[in-house]
């Protein structure tokens, strides 16, 4: 803006500043631009009059005293016109500064919006996959410990019959009955892993001592130490009062760490004892093997991970036996840890509270039942091999006529006719399943009085666990079958089956 006015006196100097203002508001200007301008025009009509040559005028008061530079009130006005322009700019920035923002936060809200629609969509899948993993767990439960149950089984019933066979008979015997047990062992370790992770396996409480728990395991484990050098103890547990827990969960953990300890120990002891503090019972597994590194400790309970040594390198294991006690540790309500010292060996301590919470009673009434010689069973199981193996061990322990069914709408047919002292009924079961067989029978006033042990090669969940109990005197796990020389079974009284 380019004003030529003449400025001789503070006057001239207004006149400049409301010809300027008038200007920049007939321009098409913007607020800051037409600032700047006024802003300008002033400060060259204030220099313009300060440069005349002439004595500047003081104006004194009434009192005598200076009343100041005349033209201090326009600089001042000039000063304010000049900064709310430079104000006026920064707030255009400011609100340019702020348009981008918005601009760039509706972008990340698309994004995010799209990120959660591929999250659902993920989520989603994951729940398919995990269903898809779950049907799969309950089909491989069957279908692969059945099998290696009954290859077991088989072989056993082989090698402990009188037949006088070739020493190179009984030793592929022996290496394929071990080679049946290890790889019973890495499917019910990751089958187990699996249910525990997915939730689908339960805890079966009941009263027991550790004294026999120990018994047992010693039983186990004293044929298979490797070297005379090493020496397997069991503390005494009379002090340790009796735990309500689960038993065959706190054997599977106490077998694991048990088996590792004997593998890794060359010579020296591996030594089991246990201790009651208050409410909780302290079992402690310690060796004098090779030891455990410092910063392999965390990493040891993860799962398929294996400490690299050189006698690791000689032993076979999957990674899943601790991982595994850990989670059962945790289902029972307790923990696990371990103390190791390289070169020295490890301690694994299982802690777990003497009373596991339950929320129902499973016992069941007791039947009575006239006291027979010759009793008639009937076994209803769809593999062939299985009924073949629970018929001879069943024929070990007595004489009994037995009927034999391959799957459940025979079987129903079967114990409806020949009306059997006692049945033995798989759950999974082709045309009508364990279940629905043991309803039937129990509906009808001609068979429910007959006891019927389920057998079953999977482990059941909770609530077909209770329904199953409800339905029958007992549950017989396969894997149990395939380790026992014969089955006894007492009809003094109520029926009652025992594993030998």
């Amino acid at each position: 803006m380019d004003l030529k006015l003449p400025v001789n006196t503070e006057e001239d100097v207004l006149k400049a500043a409301s010809a300027a203002y008038a200007a920049a508001c007939e321009s098409n200007l913007g607020v800051t631009e037409r600032r700047k301008a006024i802003s300008a025009a002033l400060d060259g009509a204030i220099r313009a009059f300060r440069g005349k040559e002439r004595a500047q005028v003081v104006v004194e008061d009434g009192r005598g005293q200076p009343q100041g530079d005349p033209l201090a009130f326009w600089e001042e006005i000039s000063r304010l016109v000049h900064e709310s322009a430079e104000q006026g700019e920064a707030l255009a920035k400011t609100r340019g500064l702020l348009a981008s923002l918005e601009g760039e936060l509706d972008e990340t809200n698309r994004g995010v919006m799209a990120l959660y629609a591929e999250l659902d969509d993920r989520a989603d899948k994951l729940r398919k996959a995990d269903d898809l993993k779950s049907r799969f767990l309950s089909y491989a439960s069957h279908e692969l410990r059945t099998p290696l149950n009954g290859i077991v089984g088989l072989v056993r019933l082989l090698r402990s019959s009188a037949v006088q066979r070739p020493a190179d008979d009984v030793k592929q015997l022996a290496f394929i009955q071990q080679a049946a047990e290890e790889m019973r062992e890495m499917v019910n370790d990751l089958l187990d892993l699996a249910k525990v992770e997915a939730g689908k396996i339960t805890v079966q409480p009941s009263k027991f001592d550790l004294g026999f728990v120990f018994g047992a395991l010693r039983g186990i484990f004293r044929p298979l130490l490797h070297s005379e050098d090493v020496n397997l103890i069991f503390e005494d547990t009379s002090a340790v009062p009796s735990i309500y827990s689960d038993e065959a969960k706190v054997s599977q953990i106490l077998r694991n760490l048990l088996s590792n300890a004997i593998k890794f120990t060359e010579r020296g002891s591996v030594r089991v004892w246990a201790a009651a503090e208050g409410d909780i019972v302290r079992i402690v597994v310690s060796d004098t093997g090779i030891g455990i590194p410092a910063n392999e400790l965390p990493r040891i309970f993860e799962e398929f991970t294996q400490v690299e040594t050189p006698l690791q390198r000689r032993v076979r294991g999957t990674g899943l036996g601790l991982p595994l006690c850990k989670k059962f540790a945790e289902l029972l309500g307790g923990q696990l840890t371990v103390e190791s010292t390289p070169g020295k060996g490890s301690a694994f301590t299982l802690i777990l509270p003497r009373m596991y919470p339950v929320k129902r009673d499973h016992r069941l009434k007791d039947e009575n039942k006239t006291p027979r010689t010759r009793a008639t069973l009937l076994i209803v199981d769809d593999i062939e091999i299985d009924r073949y193996l629970l018929s001879h061990l069943i024929t070990a322990s007595g004489d009994y006529d037995i009927i034999q069914a391959a799957d459940g709408q025979a079987g129903l047919q079967a114990a409806r006719k020949e009306r059997p002292d006692l049945i033995f009924l798989d759950v999974n079961l082709p045309l009508m399943d364990g279940f629905a067989v043991a309803s039937e029978l129990a509906g009808d006033p001609a068979t429910r009085d007959i006891p019927i042990f389920a057998v079953t090669a999977e482990k059941l969940s909770e609530p077909d666990y209770d329904r199953l109990r409800s339905l029958t005197r007992g549950i017989i796990l396969k894997e149990n079958l395939s380790q026992a020389q014969r089955v006894n079974i007492d009809f003094a009284g109520p029926a009652q089956v025992t594993l030998l």
